[in-house]
């Protein structure tokens, strides 16, 4: 998309120097103290892009023609000339034209918008010749000049710290067109498109049935508040209950922390319970197991001994003759005999040896899991009673809860009597404005397009907003949004209009960058560069001390980011030094207001 540049702004006359000002292509700092021409410098700029009226300054005296050379797209300088006394035509140059005596323009250009002017010779090179914006109530439109642009771009001190919202110029009857403009801007969506509505006479009696509408609507939720404390009174009420349902709530809090802490602690006890419950099944299964194998033990034994006493008693395990065979000893031999008969007798008083041990061992076993089981019984006793005297606290603690909980609710039900009664008052007089507006539209040649804006790129363009005052050290930057409703910055839950200038003045500025920003991001139509007259000097953040001048950490922060951050050019207008140096790229235009030291000013001399 095609933009255009500011080369330089030269003022010349008969036996008078030229004044002249060359701009930089990124960022141009004019500074110096008040009436150095500053301001003028603005005017200027705005007087030969097809503005009313030049400021008639005494430092002009002798001057007659001023120029104002344009860089295009291609890269070629023109110049635009024109009288300081505002005649009725703007000369075109196709080249760039600095001192006088001028020679014949190459085109002449009417300074109103129409076939031949300076308005559509702007237009066609921007890319938007032809775009119409709507009007009024009715649908109509018109065809978009520059002039509906110009205030979007060049933003003088006046501007800057105006009540009035960025996008409008303050005129009642040109608001729709305004906001129709913006909408083109951030859309690029023209109302080239729209169908005329219904005569003026008739939009007359559809806004008298609207009203009528209303009144009845008003009427209706006057009589919900019949015999209702009024909106003062019952958001009065509303604070002393809320304050109210706070303490009860903090009190219920405490409360509910040492009912969760038994209730934890009871939760744990059972879970102790049955993991001693488990425990306990298996050591009596355990006891039962080991009780058997007691009783082989002692079975093992028994038979043992038997066998020992038989044999015994037979003499099998005596030495001496054979019991089988009547052989003396020296004459018995262990292929026969079957060995010693005495080994047999050691191998069970072996055998009745280890199963004794086995059954000791045994025995102290069981006695262990009897202790066992013993003291699992006496944990499951206190578990138990801990549990039952926990369940008591927990029915206790209830019962002195319970009337606080019925207060609370009480509370809360009086709260959203309260609220509702406010909403109804609130309601009425969002209706009472709803009226003002309806009947508004009544008047002639008047209508709101904010609704017609499109939700993405107005948010689009409030996070573009953000995010410059965010990289200027503008407080709490998060949240400010542009409202499409109100059509205006919003601030600290407050229209711009609503702070002081300096804030006024701080958002007026970020609007005007954002916006441009927003078009070169998007390649959509903007004439390419913007001229802020003063958006620093009234600004001081909260926490600065009482110093002279802006807050120094914004102005530092605003200049670096545009340096860095802004891809248009960007002329700027203080009163003040800036705190660090600047870039290399950045043109910087120091006035002095002292004679024969620097520069003075704009003009080259003054009137004394």
């Amino acid at each position: 998309m095609s933009r255009l540049q500011l080369a330089h702004l030269t003022f010349i006359g008969t036996d008078v120097p030229p004044a002249s000002l060359d701009f930089g292509s990124e960022m141009t700092l004019v500074r110096g103290p008040s009436d150095t021409g500053k301001s003028f410098i603005v005017n200027a700029i705005d007087f030969l892009l097809g503005s009313g009226g030049l400021k008639d300054i005494p430092e002009r005296a002798g001057y007659s023609d001023a120029l104002l050379g344009l860089v295009l797209a291609s890269g070629q300088t023109v110049t635009l000339q024109r009288s300081v006394r505002g005649a009725r035509r703007i000369g075109l140059f196709h080249s760039d034209i600095r001192n006088g005596p001028l020679p014949s323009p190459d085109e002449w250009l009417a300074p109103k918008h129409g076939e031949s002017s300076l308005s559509t010779y702007l237009l066609d090179i921007l890319g938007l010749a032809g775009r119409r914006v709507r009007t009024n109530l009715n649908n109509s439109t018109t065809e978009l000049s520059f002039r509906d642009i110009a205030h979007l771009t060049i933003v003088d001190e006046s501007q800057m710290q105006s009540e009035t919202p960025p996008a409008l110029k303050g005129r009642y009857t040109t608001k729709t067109r305004e906001l129709s403009v913006l909408k083109l801007l951030l859309q690029n969506e023209d109302d080239s498109e729209i169908e005329e509505v219904a005569p003026r006479q008739e939009v007359k009696k559809l806004s008298a049935a609207r009203v009528d509408v209303v009144d009845r609507i008003i009427e209706d939720v006057a009589e919900r508040l019949d015999g209702a404390p009024d909106v003062d009174q019952a958001k009065a009420q509303l604070d002393r209950i809320s304050k109210a349902i706070e303490d009860r709530s903090k009190s219920l809090q405490e409360w509910t922390k040492r009912q969760d802490l038994v209730a934890t602690s009871k939760v744990r006890n059972q879970t102790r319970l049955r993991a001693n419950r488990l425990r306990a099944a298996e050591t009596s299964t355990l006891s039962g197991r080991f009780a058997l194998l007691q009783t082989k033990y002692e079975s093992d034994l028994a038979r043992l001994e038997t066998i020992q006493e038989a044999g015994n008693l037979l003499g099998y395990f005596t030495k001496g003759a054979c019991i089988f065979c009547g052989a003396e000893p020296e004459h018995q031999h262990n292929n026969v005999h079957h060995g010693d008969t005495t080994h047999l007798s050691e191998s069970v008083r072996v055998e009745m040896e280890k199963t004794r041990q086995l059954l000791d061992d045994l025995l102290i076993t069981l006695d262990d899991l009897k202790d066992s089981q013993q003291n699992l019984q006496v944990d499951a006793d206190a578990l138990r009673q801990e549990i039952k005297r926990e369940d008591q606290i927990l029915i206790e603690m209830e019962e002195s809860i319970r009337p606080h909980r019925v207060g609370l609710g009480e509370l809360l039900t009086a709260r959203s009597s309260l609220e509702q009664i406010v909403g109804l008052h609130e309601q009425i007089s969002k209706l009472h404005m709803m009226r003002v507006e309806v009947a508004a539209e009544m008047t002639p040649g008047v209508a709101e397009v904010g609704s017609g804006m499109d939700i993405r790129p107005v948010n689009e363009f409030s996070q573009e907003i953000a995010k410059r005052l965010k990289a200027w050290g503008f407080p709490d930057s998060a949240h400010v949004r542009y409202d499409r409703t109100a059509q205006d910055i919003i601030s600290a839950e407050q229209l711009r209009s609503d702070h002081g200038k300096g804030v006024r003045s701080i958002l007026h500025a970020a609007f005007t960058v954002a916006l441009a920003q927003y078009c070169f991001d998007r390649d959509l139509p903007h004439p390419g560069f913007i001229v802020l007259d003063s958006p620093l000097i009234t600004y001081r953040a909260p926490d600065a001390s009482e110093t002279d001048g802006p807050d120094r950490d914004v102005a530092t922060a605003f200049y670096n980011d545009l340096q860095h951050n802004f891809d248009g050019q960007v002329i700027i207008m203080e009163n003040t030094d800036p705190l660090e140096d600047l870039e290399v790229a950045t043109v910087d235009i120091q006035f002095t207001h002292l004679l024969g030291t620097g520069r003075y000013g704009f003009f080259p001399t003054t009137v004394g």
